[in-house]
């Protein structure tokens, strides 16, 4: 199967595929030696979105969220627990949902609480100590005239914001910008040391 443009969540021993181009609402898993398995589809098909994964042992957390598939027994156990967020199914057309995953779980729920504050796409999520963090997007501008000639073309924008899925009511909040607007961007957590601060201001 093709997958252009899709987003990957990475483990150690294993990468999970979400979305893509050609399959929008695939979730594929792969490890070394290859295809291991599909998971559920995705709620709403995307490609170019943001994805990432935590761990959740909080019973309230998971009430309010309504997985319903998740019975009390199961509660008392650590999940993981995958986010897809953004993204488009179109060249014009960009998302503004978040979906989550339970490991285990028959099916991706959409969260009406981590809706995002505009449809976007080409962001970038990690997760750090626990916390999911989505930087840069891309914002559709719709169709901008030329302004000398006939016609015109669809704009798009990067955008510098900084968000952080808070964990106590289930929305994203924003923490921060970059230096620059970004998309379409890669990251990577690491160690802060003395020779690396000098250079953040």
């Amino acid at each position: 199967l093709l997958n252009q443009k899709a987003f990957a969540i990475e483990f150690e021993d294993e990468v999970i595929l979400t979305g893509s181009e050609d399959n929008l609402q695939l979730v594929s898993v792969y490890t070394i030696q290859g295809f291991k398995e599909h998971l559920p589809d995705l709620v709403t098909g995307r490609y170019l979105h943001g994805c990432s994964y935590y761990t959740n042992s909080d019973n309230k957390q998971v009430k309010k969220t309504k997985f319903t598939a998740i019975n009390a027994l199961q509660c008392k156990r650590i999940f993981q627990v995958l986010i897809v967020a953004g993204g488009g199914t179109s060249s014009t057309n960009f998302l503004d949902s978040t979906e989550l995953l339970f490991r285990g779980d028959a099916a991706w729920t959409e969260i009406t609480s981590l809706k995002l504050t505009t449809a976007l796409r080409g962001p970038f999520m990690i997760h750090v100590r626990n916390s999911v963090i989505l930087t840069g997007i891309e914002i559709f501008l719709g169709f901008i005239p030329y302004k000398n000639c006939l016609g015109g073309d669809f704009g798009e924008s990067n955008v510098d914001t900084v968000w952080e899925r808070n964990v106590n009511n289930l929305t994203w909040v924003e923490v921060g910008q970059m230096k620059k607007p970004r998309a379409y961007h890669k990251g990577s957590v690491i160690g802060m040391t003395e020779d690396i601060s000098k250079h953040c201001k």
